[in-house]
């Protein structure tokens, strides 16, 4: 692999992307590792002035996670047999055999290098294409149950005795929260409800997201955030200065 990532920054500095060109393939710390096209010349024991084009698969894989519906598991499985495609209509004779054994080389190891160095910022760039296609879900609170016609989960702390029993936050969908009294729930993304002044057990009580959800919650004991959508938690009849507490979304 580390012969085909030197070979990659080579290719980067013989075939430069002018600011007007488009850069598919890579972006922050592999923009200049991972090349739009692999040069058959550059390939050890290839004879051949063709070029893998490989922005074709890159190019496809950013409109995979544009696509409504699409995971992004989906779309990062594709993109590297996409990339042996690009090597396999680039280097198609017999002669070209060592080209196309060496190109596929190079994708596996550009894949690799993609899905792990920018592992995080694709997962950014797919939950953001989401919230295009999905929108933003918007809260509602209940003191008084459930809101019918609406899935809703019950936030409380048993533990404190004002009130909250009957306390539910609710979505016109299906977002598949779920809420704990003990800690952040494995295997999700959590975010901790609490209000330092109320003496009664909030101190471990996390709200749950799927980690792969299109949504980022996030928590505010002094008004809403600015620039997010926001829903007042509450309760009327606890005097733990609770209203000034909200949960954000973005």
């Amino acid at each position: 692999m580390r012969v085909y990532l030197h070979l990659a920054i080579i290719i980067s500095i013989l075939f430069p992307f002018s600011a007007n060109c488009a850069k598919w393939c890579g972006s922050g710390p592999t923009s200049n590792i991972i090349p739009d096209e692999l040069p058959g010349l550059l390939i050890a024991g290839c004879i051949s002035v063709d070029s893998a084009k490989f922005y074709h698969a890159c190019k496809a894989h950013d409109n995979c996670y544009d696509s409504c519906g699409k995971s992004h598991v989906e779309c990062d499985r594709t993109i590297l047999h996409n990339l042996e495609a690009e090597c396999k209509t680039a280097f198609n004779t017999i002669i070209e055999k060592p080209c196309m054994l060496g190109c596929y080389a190079a994708a596996r190891s550009y894949y690799e290098t993609m899905i792990g160095v920018q592992y995080e910022g694709f997962v950014k760039a797919y939950k953001d294409a989401q919230k295009k296609c999905q929108g933003l879900p918007s809260f509602a609170w209940s003191q008084a149950g459930p809101i019918s016609g609406q899935v809703c989960i019950r936030i409380y702390e048993d533990a404190d005795p004002h009130a909250w029993s009957d306390n539910y936050l609710c979505s016109s969908r299906d977002l598949g929260l779920n809420w704990s009294q003990a800690g952040p729930i494995a295997g999700m993304s959590c975010t901790r409800i609490y209000e330092d002044a109320d003496p009664h057990a909030w101190g471990d009580n996390y709200l749950c997201v799927p980690q792969n959800s299109s949504f980022i919650l996030s928590w505010s004991q002094a008004g809403p955030i600015p620039g997010k959508a926001c829903t007042r938690i509450y309760e009327d009849a606890d005097p733990h200065a609770w209203s000034d507490n909200y949960l954000c979304i973005e």
